[in-house]
């Protein structure tokens, strides 16, 4: 590099004569700039490779089931949401791992819900200590950890741990702006729980106004319940209808005695709602229920404005409240158990007139009807 550096300078600075001639100095400042730039990218360069070549990966975490504790009033269930602080469990969205119990004393039941275990107590429960096992299946291996409950007498201030959620009726003990979420039917599905009351249309959240207009009484009141914030996806329902034989599907559907099975969904049929007639729906929500042990229902009309008003008024801006709004505006209609006529029910969804792009409607749909319609459930409390 020198070597040419140096030649480079006599050239400009001696002319064919021997002696000393003008000099082009900004052409020998440019050069002398990228020759001074190759040098430190070259020098870089070989540090960043030393660097690389010297590099160690970072350790990843093994999976782990680790300890929880909980406390629980005698008879009462508690939710026990025992993978919360164990490592290597896959996120939510995607399927809960397996998992099962060990050493339950005989002063209490435990169960596996989801992603969760669902504990409840004895009077003899008071004053022993209560531990059993859970394990839980990651990446093929069964990994297990202790679980302690102490139990207090009923009607007692019981104080909770952390890896205890309150219970949903309490919302002095809640995070402020948390969603109460309900205990799941289906470990795929997230529910919102809904206090219900009495609601009157002058006071409604102008972000939903839309909703209220969908209810002709000024006020309505509803009962507590739980309703899915994502429309249910289309995978489980055709599994369910795609298995059913000919004479089933003649008898108890005879929308479906002519087809092979149920219209596509969407692009991500994971996020798409199911296409279904409000039947299909019904027969599923029954059969979920059974399978659960859950009462189960499509939501009425005034239980989807209910849903709408009381998550945006009370949680605005959550991850659950701007779920349920975006997802019942994004295309498909949603069923409703609210009648309109023989035979026909009131769906809901967005509208296509260009005068009102985007605002909610509902139309008068008979029952077999299947055109974009998914649908929600709703579990009473």
């Amino acid at each position: 590099m020198l070597i040419l550096v140096n030649f480079y300078f006599q050239r400009l600075v001696v002319n064919r004569k021997g002696y000393f001639g003008e000099v082009d100095l900004r052409r020998c400042f440019r050069f002398f700039a990228f020759a001074f730039a190759a040098l430190i990218v070259g020098t870089s360069g070989q540090t960043g490779a030393s660097r690389a070549q010297g590099a160690r990966p970072i350790p990843r975490e093994l999976p782990e089931a680790r300890a929880d504790s909980a406390t629980a009033e005698v008879g009462n269930a508690v939710r026990i949401e025992v993978l919360a602080n164990d490592v290597g469990v896959p996120p939510q969205g995607q399927p809960a791992p397996e998992m099962k119990v060990d050493n339950v004393p005989a002063c209490a039941t435990v169960q596996v819900d989801g992603r969760a275990l669902v504990f409840r107590g004895s009077a003899s429960c008071v004053g022993a200590d209560v531990v059993f096992a859970y394990s839980v299946k990651l990446n093929d291996e069964w990994q297990s950890a202790a679980v302690s409950v102490t139990v207090r007498p009923a009607g007692a201030d019981t104080p909770r741990s952390p890896d205890t959620p309150p219970r949903p009726q309490d919302p002095a003990r809640r995070p402020p702006g948390s969603v109460p979420l309900c205990s799941l039917p289906d470990a795929d599905w997230q529910m919102a729980r809904i206090e219900g009351g009495t609601f009157d249309k002058s006071s409604i959240p102008g972000a939903i106004i839309d909703f209220a207009e969908l209810i002709e009484d000024r006020t309505f009141s509803v009962t507590p319940f739980c309703i899915t914030i994502d429309a249910i996806p289309s995978e489980p329902v055709e599994r369910y209808f795609n298995n059913l034989n000919e004479d089933e599907r003649r008898t108890q559907f005879p929308e479906l005695a002519t087809r092979d099975a149920m219209p596509p969904g969407q692009a991500d049929p994971s996020r798409a709602a199911a296409n279904a007639s409000q039947t299909m729906a019904l027969a599923f929500s029954k059969r979920s229920g059974e399978r659960s042990g859950r009462a189960l229902a499509l939501p009425t009309l005034q239980e989807f404005v209910a849903a709408a008003w009381e998550l945006e008024s009370k949680y605005p801006g959550t991850p659950q409240a701007e779920a349920f709004l975006i997802l019942v505006r994004s295309g498909n209609l949603q069923w409703t158990s609210s009648p309109c006529g023989p035979g026909k029910y009131w769906a809901i969804g967005p509208s296509t007139q260009s005068s009102s792009q985007g605002r909610l409607v509902k139309l008068c749909y008979s029952s077999s009807r299947i055109d974009r319609t998914g649908f929600r459930v709703v579990m009473k409390q």
